[in-house]
């Protein structure tokens, strides 16, 4: 892999900064939904049903965060919510369909579905960075 130039640093260091503070800013919240829904449609289809990481290409949930992130994308997104939708559907549109207002137990404690969706955007702001710049 060749060395990227002092020009193409500033970019991507610019482009991470357009990210983190979309992550900051007023819309954080829903930034970090469409953040979770982003990340896991680049979950592989059998990562996506097994809710776990099984392949190590640096794309997607990492193993710590798989479960959670699937799960919290897959409800988002109406996964189960009604006869109708099914996974396929809802990874098809990719739209969330539920607002992550409720809590989920993680590491033994509660915590609201917005906190564990922006901890996740600012985890992976930099695959957020590469899926909308490409760099």
């Amino acid at each position: 892999m060749a060395r990227r130039t002092k020009a193409e640093m500033a970019i991507i260091k610019e482009n991470q900064a357009k990210i983190d503070t979309l992550l900051k800013g007023n819309n954080a919240e829903m930034a970090a939904f469409r953040a979770v829904l982003a990340i896991w449609k680049r979950q592989t289809e059998d990562e996506q049903s097994s809710k776990c990481t099984s392949h190590d290409n640096g794309i997607g949930f990492s193993q710590a965060d798989a479960t959670h992130g699937s799960v919290l994308a897959e409800w988002m997104m109406g996964f189960g919510w009604n006869h109708v939708t099914t996974r396929d559907d809802a990874a098809k549109d990719g739209k969330f369909r539920r607002r992550p207002a409720g809590s989920m137990r993680r590491a033994g404690k509660m915590t609201t579905r917005v906190d564990i969706a922006k901890e996740l955007a600012w985890k992976y702001r930099a695959q957020l960075r590469m899926i909308a710049y490409g760099a």
